[in-house]
């Protein structure tokens, strides 16, 4: 299953070669600040399934009262994947899993309360953060 096909953006990657409205979309205000988006939000409006999107191993499953609960995956040739808001938890730090194994389920966080239900998602390369759209539908190996 696609899972790009069943929920929609709700906040950009903020790319500091887009034009301004675009940087605007990707910011996020909390407590008085400003915030570039170093991943992109997703919803649908109802609690939906949340997957990996490569095969790797979970390197840490955590609790954060700003971001909601988080867990990040890492893959091959310096590939991090992180999950942000979310609960119903199904893997623990060691776990080896596949891709589109569901890890977890949408929720909130307090960061980004306005947009409700969702799926906050980062991608790293090689230690510097990534807009994931850059990265969909390509092989490991063109990475």
């Amino acid at each position: 299953m696609n899972i790009m096909k069943i929920i929609s953006k709700v906040k950009d990657y903020y790319d500091y070669n887009a034009d301004a409205s675009k940087q605007e979309s990707a910011l996020i205000y909390y407590e008085n600040t400003y915030i570039q988006s170093s991943g992109i939000a997703y919803s649908n409006g109802n609690t939906f399934d949340v997957v990996s999107v490569l095969e790797g191993t979970v390197k840490e499953v955590k609790e954060d009262t700003t971001l909601g609960n988080t867990i990040t995956i890492e893959h091959n040739n310096g590939i991090v994947s992180i999950y942000q808001s979310i609960t119903n938890i199904a893997v623990k730090e060691g776990d080896k899993i596949n891709a589109g194994f569901v890890i977890a389920t949408s929720s909130t966080s307090n960061i980004s309360t306005d947009l409700e239900n969702h799926l906050y998602f980062e991608l790293v390369i090689d230690g510097m953060p990534v807009n994931p759209e850059n990265y969909y539908d390509k092989n490991i190996s063109e990475i």
